[in-house]
């Protein structure tokens, strides 16, 4: 487990007021997270998934500003990073009826392009140096917001 934090507000453009219900799989969010024993009270994460009671994400807190560049170049490289409406920072993961090539995502394509995405680019060049996947409790995440990143 990560036992560093790293500070990016530096190259934090923009953040706006969010909801749980707006995001979306490859949004860039911080939020207030409260609980016993929490590391980080204030996670930047790239948003990956929602479970029923849980949000999985890659805590960007946890990497220097050195490999938080690598992960936005392996995911340009890999599905394309953007800036949406000048609002918050989009890595573009396959997700359900999200366009590729002008045609939406069907559900059981995503996960299939998602779980390839996975493995080839976030467990092989991401995770397998730094941990920093995460898994945080809906019902402590407070003020969520969405980030427009210096990328």
């Amino acid at each position: 487990m990560a036992n560093r934090l790293y500070n990016h507000k530096a190259k934090i453009k923009d953040i706006q007021p969010s909801k749980l219900t707006d995001i979306q799989p490859g949004m860039l969010i911080t939020f207030r997270y409260s609980g016993k024993d929490i590391l980080d009270k204030n996670p930047l994460i790239v948003f990956l998934s929602q479970e029923s009671n849980t949000i999985d994400g890659l805590n960007l807190n946890y990497l220097s500003e050195f490999k938080v560049s690598k992960l936005f170049q392996n995911f340009s490289q890999s599905v394309g990073v953007t800036d949406v409406n000048e609002e918050y920072t989009l890595i573009n993961l396959p997700s359900y009826k999200r366009e590729l090539d002008g045609n939406p995502l069907a559900k059981s394509e995503s996960v299939v392009k998602m779980k390839r995405l996975y493995e080839q680019v976030i467990k092989k060049k991401i995770l397998r140096t730094d941990d920093i996947y995460r898994s945080y409790d809906i019902k402590k995440i407070r003020v969520i917001k969405a980030v427009r990143y210096d990328v």
